[in-house]
């Protein structure tokens, strides 16, 4: 037999006695004994959703509430409704199906302790008992239980009709099973009820311990652990919660939206403020920030509260309670899901942020102030360095100049050391045929004149003015040569000319300076290159690079070959290539051949200025590219691109 069917008979024991009390002795007080057994069942259901219902009213989790309630309606006729109160007094939860009637005004309690409060009301013709009841100790959370009192006096009525019926021939029976069963059950109930009580005030308790029988005892203990394991791990997570809350490194506060009051701070907050948990509570956030009053903050939170945005960020001053100024910075959010709404601010600490923005303030004001001053000074060395490029400009100006005069210099030096050996030839001649004409005369004088001395005189006559002819013819060339050449490289005059006749003309004037070496020059320029370009800056690009060999490429002690060759490539330019067998150029200074001043010689009469000029000429007045290459012991060789036609 089920639990459920030995406490009814009991109660039927119990229902029988109290129906033949009722019936012969308070018959008129009905109606009291009814409410009073209205009171003693709500109050009963109230105990029982306390129990089950508070920790998910403490999650706000109204899904669950609503879940629970339903299912006391649903397995008690009686009741009509069950709706709750949240801890603020506002409706929380309910069993209507279209949300709480309108009819039905939040209920207030005449006295604060847990003593019930009811009502009689009328609610679509039906008389309800309406039983308010608080749902968790010191707290504002309350049920309201609505039962149908016609529902219990039809219920009462006829249990009054079978006990008065049946009171005779099942009074001896439900007596003897009562006293059979009312220690097996009250037992085991009463011990539950005593741990019920024990879990009430906090105590532990162990369900599962209890010596219960019956089908319906055993499920309620197992929910009676459920709950407990249900009620604890909500307690482990709120504590976890707490715990993350309190071990943050943010400070957390929590206030309302209707007086801005603080009902939640971290331990995070307490340190950066200095007041305490009860100080705080009775503040609100205008009261530790100096520089906002309070229409400001409302103003500040406004787009919060009408949902135009989710989250604010912004930096303010807290004032602590010793009343030290904070910078800090505020994450700021409304939940408007929670009950009741809530703000939310997560506070950061930013001096060390302000501090370091304060140092780098100043140290870019330095900066500044440096770059400022530098400015000033490399504004100054600038100047100085512009005025000391115009003067190394004017030098090499100069030395450009010196170079081109000393190169004419060395072409008047060698063209006149040519000329000196047919001009004297043809001063001894002279000389010998002024002698033998005096000799002449002289015989012609003194008369001893003979036709043998007449034919001899005649011969060498003829012998004197074919050398004389030829000498003189010698420098005539040389002289024409030279005229050439030197108008050529004293002047950037443009004119049509072969390539083969101005480089062997230059190689001529310059013949003079490899006959006292033991080097040779070979000219290997084919006849037909026709160029219409500027011979006198072509001359001194080749007058260069042949000195340039002759003097840094050769060794004097060694017997070398320097060449000058030409041959013309597939796109119609002409490749002027001055090679040498000589020592070569170190690989380190290869690059910087062409750079102003640059010179192995230096304090040895060179000017680093040759193959600059040679550079400049080339890519500049004749339009062309110059390319070295060399190694060490394998000889240089230069190589230089022109197009036959110079650029205008």
């Amino acid at each position: 037999m089920t639990l459920g069917v030995r406490i009814a008979l009991l109660a039927l024991f119990s229902a029988l006695t109290a129906g033949l009390v009722i019936a012969v002795i308070e018959s008129e007080n009905f109606d009291d004994i009814l409410q009073e057994q209205m009171v003693r069942r709500g109050s009963d259901i109230a105990t029982a959703l306390a129990e089950t219902q508070a920790a998910h009213l403490l999650n706000q989790d109204k899904v669950s509430v609503i879940h629970g309630l339903r299912r006391v309606v649903q397995n008690a006729p009686d009741i009509e409704y069950i709706y709750v109160t949240d801890f603020n007094g506002q409706p929380f939860a309910d069993t209507f199906q279209d949300g709480l009637p309108a009819e039905l005004s939040a209920f207030e309690s005449q006295d604060s302790d847990r003593r019930v409060s009811e009502r009689l009301l009328r609610l679509q013709g039906d008389e309800i008992l309406e039983l308010s009841l608080p749902l968790v100790d010191n707290l504002e959370a309350r049920v309201m239980i609505g039962m149908s009192t016609g529902f219990v006096k039809q219920q009462i009525s006829t249990q009054r009709l079978q006990i008065l019926v049946t009171a005779l021939g099942v009074g001896l029976l439900v007596s003897l099973l009562g006293i059979f069963y009312s220690r097996r059950i009250s037992q085991p109930v009463g011990m539950l009820a005593e741990q019920m009580e024990a879990y009430g005030r906090g105590e532990s308790v162990n369900p599962a311990a209890l010596p219960l029988n019956g089908v319906e005892a055993t499920t309620l203990a197992n929910k009676f652990t459920e709950m407990i394991a249900e009620r604890q791990r909500t307690e482990s997570e709120l504590t976890q919660f707490k715990a993350t809350l309190d071990g943050t490194l943010d400070s957390v506060f929590m206030f309302h939206p209707d007086d801005l009051r603080f009902f939640y701070v971290n331990r995070g907050a307490l340190d950066q403020v200095g007041y305490s948990r009860h100080e705080l509570f009775n503040m609100t956030p205008v009261d530790i920030k100096p520089d906002i009053d309070e229409a400001q903050f409302v103003a500040l939170i406004q787009p919060l509260l009408q949902g135009d945005q989710e989250a604010l960020t912004f930096e303010t001053v807290h004032q602590r309670k010793d009343g030290r100024r904070v910078p800090v910075e505020i994450f700021l959010q409304y939940f408007t899901e929670s009950n009741p709404p809530r703000f939310v601010a997560i506070v950061r600490d930013i001096s060390d942020r302000k501090r370091a923005e304060e140092r780098m303030q100043r140290l870019n004001e330095e900066l500044e102030q440096r770059v400022k001053e530098r400015t000033q000074e490399l504004e100054q060395a600038n100047q100085h360095l512009q005025q000391t490029l115009e003067t190394l400009q004017r030098a090499q100006d100069e030395l450009v100049h010196s170079e081109k005069l000393a190169s004419l210099g060395s072409l008047v030096a060698g063209i006149a050391h040519e000329l000196n050996t047919p001009l004297g030839n043809a001063l001894t001649v002279s000389t010998t045929f002024t002698h033998k004409a005096q000799e002449l005369e002289k015989a012609i004088a003194e008369g001893s004149l003979r036709r043998a001395a007449m034919d001899d005189f005649l011969k060498q006559t003829l012998q004197i003015a074919d050398l004389l002819g030829r000498n003189l013819h010698k420098a005539s060339e040389l002289i024409s040569n030279f005229k050439q050449v030197a108008v050529d490289q004293t002047s950037s005059q443009r004119r049509d000319f072969m390539l083969d006749e101005v480089v062997n003309e230059l190689v001529e004037t310059l013949y003079h300076q490899f006959k006292r070496t033991p080097h040779t020059l070979q000219v290997e320029i084919p006849p037909g290159l026709h160029f219409n370009s500027y011979p006198g800056p072509l001359g001194q690009v080749i007058s260069n690079l042949l000195m340039n060999a002759l003097i840094h490429g050769m060794d004097a002690q060694t017997a070398g070959h320097i060449t000058v060759a030409a041959a013309a490539t597939d796109d119609g330019s002409v490749i002027l290539s001055v090679s040498d067998d000589g020592k070569g150029i170190d690989s380190e200074n290869l690059p910087h051949v062409f750079d102003p001043f640059f010179t192995t010689r230096l304090g040895q009469g060179g000017s680093g200025l040759g193959l600059h000029i040679v550079y400049n000429i080339v890519t500049g007045i004749l339009g062309g590219t110059i390319e070295v290459t060399s190694k060490p012991g394998e000889g240089t060789r230069f190589d230089v691109t022109l197009p036959p036609v110079a650029p205008a």
